[in-house]
Formats: structure tokens, C-alpha cells, sequence
């Protein structure tokens, strides 16, 4: 992962520290705000911008290469100490219910957490320090659904009002509220984790496995997790044409129990969460000529891959030989989920996992190849075996 930003030091570190819900501790230095970009020294503004991501620079005139504008001044990260409750202060407990709504995310939306509003906001705010950028929302003190009684937010919330006085809270609360309903309102994919910044178990195995197999070919920069999608369908930024943006949610078909025979809650995948993996491929091309599209590959046999590389060689299927690729990321995951009867080498493997799990058994997880095919060299064929899992995409276009 990348180092940490930089942090500009604005306030002296008391000597006693402040006590974070019931678990952790952090002086007031950890309330500093980040640099500048531009290496001015001076402190970016504790607000987003209309998309929802900080701003990076100290003002306007800084980032244009000119000099400060009048209103930027180092100035300090907290304005004072609250005088009382969040719940006795309007301003404060409004901008906190703001949030709590927020952190619920929209009705159609993923079901949203504090969890993953913790996630959303370590992504967009992590130039930002920690405590400022997620108001420790993984505290086991509070409640996991954000519909829950306003009660124990508002206790939550106390350190931190106290500590940054009310105007400076009720700035980050709006910052954090205007993170989160940028995240809801993004069109087609939406974005958790842009370089992978979390690092944590499920991250670092997906990246140790592509480098064990592969070597290193990791592009972590255009690395990234997936949460849900907004649209089945969208247009890809490079290439201009539709493709399924990948996605959290059940996958499943008829297919595996109607015609393989696979117990019906053996037959459908609750993908919780989509990594991506980037590969440094200087072949690769995203314009007009090329489209996005998937393979679903054997976890189980993965290792196989070594010797080839992250390259396909033509095979046989039910339309003859070649590399068969999808535009529906939910199809790819049915071939990378079990084995489909076109490409079980024995009667006994048909419908047989090709998933595999982690090392410490936490996790089950499937690979799912993107590449940018060249659409010359395509040629479409109708009618799959999991048409009902198609992402919306009519039988010839699957």
C-alpha cells in the first residue's frame, strides 16, 4: 500500500489523551489536517468537493500555481471546545442525524451499514487523519444497522464534538454526509476501495495469489473493490460501448438444479464483495476497437495458469474452438462458480465446484477474467447454458 500522506501539525498534543468510545485513545496531534499538495506547508480545507472527494489543495490560488487566496490561512483543526451534548446543541445533532441518514444509503442500495459507510468514507477521505474520516464508525459500541435509535450515535459523536467545538464538527459532518451521498449517487459501478488501500485478509490473498501464479504483474494502483452497481448496464469510459460492471449480490440459474441436479441451496452464490485485481499489460487497449468482456476460470485449478501466464489458448466448446468471453459478469460467474456440463471432463465433475477458499476457511471465492477483446477478432453465437443469468443482455449479445 501506499505510505500515508503527509500531515500538517496545527494544534500541541495535551498531555493526557482523549478517550475514543471505550477502546481506544488518540492524542489531539491525531487531529491534524492533511498538507497541501502543492508543498505550500499550508492545511487543505476539512470539506469535499461536489463529488465527494477532499479537496487536496490549501485554495484556489495554490492549485493554479498563483499566490494564496486571502481567506486561506494555516488556522487550526479544532475551534474550541463544545460548551455542550450533541443532543442539547441544534446545529451539532442536526448535522449528526444528517449523517446517520447518510450512513444508510438509499432504499435500493446494498443495505447499507455502518460498515461499509466506514469503508465508503476511509476510501474518499483517506487523505484526511483517522479519526476525521470515519468518526470510528467500527466501534462495537454502536448499533450495525443505521436505522437504529439516534441515542447511541449521538453519545458516540460526544468526543468528537467535544474536542472540535461545534462549527468545525458540523463541517465534518457535513463533509462526511456529502462523501457518502456522492457514493450513492455515482451511475453504474461503485468504487469501495481504489488501490486496495485497506489491505486487509481478503485483499492480500487475492493479490498474493495473482503474484504467486502470475509473478509480479500487479498494477495496484488500478487496483480496486467493487460495492454495488447503480445500472446493469453502462457504457465504458474508454472503450464507449455497454458492458456489466461487476457487482455484490446473489448470482444463480436454473441450469444447476433443473438440469444438473445441484441442491437448490447449493445453487446460488452470495458474491459479498468483488476485488479486482489489475495486470500490467502493455498490449492492452481501451478505444472503439476493443470491448469488455469476461471469462469465468476454476479457482481450484488456478495454479495450472502458471506456465501460460494471464494469456488464453483456443479450446473447444459448444460452438467450436476458441476463447469463450461474455459482456455479463453474472455469467462469467456461473462458470466460475461450478463446473456447467460443456466443460466437465467427467460425468462426476458436472456441476462440481470450481471455487475455492482461503487458507483460514473464511472465505469461498471465485476468479473472474476481464479483458479488452479486440472486436474484429469476435464472432457472437446464441443460447448458453445460463441464459437466465445474463444481466439483461438478449440471448445473441450473452
Amino acid at each position: 500500500a501506499a505510505p500515508p500522506a503527509a500531515y500538517c501539525a496545527t494544534a500541541p498534543a495535551p498531555a493526557t489523551p482523549r478517550k475514543l468510545c471505550d477502546a481506544r485513545r488518540c492524542s489531539f496531534g491525531e487531529w491534524a489536517r492533511p498538507c497541501c499538495r502543492r508543498g505550500c506547508g499550508r492545511p487543505a480545507p476539512l470539506g469535499v468537493k461536489a463529488n465527494g472527494y477532499p479537496y487536496e489543495t490549501c485554495c484556489r490560488g495554490c492549485a493554479e500555481g498563483r499566490a494564496h487566496d486571502a481567506r486561506c490561512e494555516p488556522g487550526s483543526a479544532a475551534d474550541g471546545a463544545a460548551s455542550c451534548s450533541v443532543a442539547a446543541d441544534p446545529a451539532a445533532r442536526a448535522a449528526a442525524l444528517a449523517l446517520l441518514r447518510a450512513i444508510a444509503g438509499d432504499a435500493s442500495g446494498a443495505g447499507a451499514d455502518r460498515s461499509l459507510a466506514s469503508r465508503i468514507l476511509r476510501d474518499r477521505l483517506h487523505p484526511w487523519a483517522e479519526p476525521l474520516r470515519c468518526f470510528d464508525l467500527d466501534c462495537a459500541c454502536l448499533p450495525q444497522r443505521a436505522a437504529a435509535s439516534e441515542g447511541p450515535w449521538l453519545a458516540h459523536l460526544e468526543v468528537y464534538h467535544a474536542t472540535l467545538g461545534t462549527a468545525l464538527f458540523c463541517s465534518l459532518c457535513d463533509a462526511h454526509t456529502q462523501a457518502l451521498q456522492g457514493f450513492w449517487r455515482q451511475k453504474g459501478a461503485r468504487i469501495l476501495d481504489r488501490g486496495l488501500k485497506a489491505n486487509d485478509d481478503l485483499q492480500a490473498h487475492a493479490l498474493a495469489t495473482i503474484r504467486r501464479v502470475w509473478g509480479e504483474v500487479v498494477d495496484r494502483s488500478h487496483s480496486q473493490e467493487y460495492c454495488d452497481r447503480a445500472a446493469t448496464k453502462i457504457v465504458h469510459s474508454g472503450t464507449q460501448t455497454e458492458y456489466t460492471p461487476p457487482s455484490c449480490g446473489p448470482i444463480q440459474s436454473s441450469y444447476w438444479t433443473e438440469k444438473l441436479g445441484v441442491p437448490a441451496e447449493r445453487a446460488t452464490a452470495d458474491v459479498e464483495r468483488v476485488v479486482r485485481v489489475a495486470l500490467v499489460n502493455p498490449k492492452a487497449r481501451f478505444d472503439d476497437g476493443h470491448l469488455p468482456l469476461y471469462h469465468g476460470i476454476a479457482a481450484t485449478g488456478f495454479d495450472a495458469w502458471a506456465k501460460s501466464g494471464p494469456a488464453f489458448v483456443a479450446y473447444p466448446g459448444r460452438f467450436g474452438e476458441g476463447v469463450y468471453l461474455t459482456p455479463s459478469f453474472q455469467m462469467a460467474c456461473m462458470y466460475a462458480f461450478r463446473t456447467p456440463q460443456t466443460v466437465a471432463a467427467a460425468a462426476k465433475d458436472r456441476g462440481g465446484p470450481r471455487f475455492a477458499s482461503t487458507p483460514d476457511g473464511r472465505w469461498n471465492y471465485m476468479l473472474v477474467f476481464q479483458a479488452m477483446a479486440r472486436a474484429s477478432a469476435l464472432e457472437s453465437f446464441s443460447g448458453t447454458a445460463f441464459t437466465d443469468a445474463g444481466d439483461g443482455w438478449d440471448l445473441e449479445a450473452q
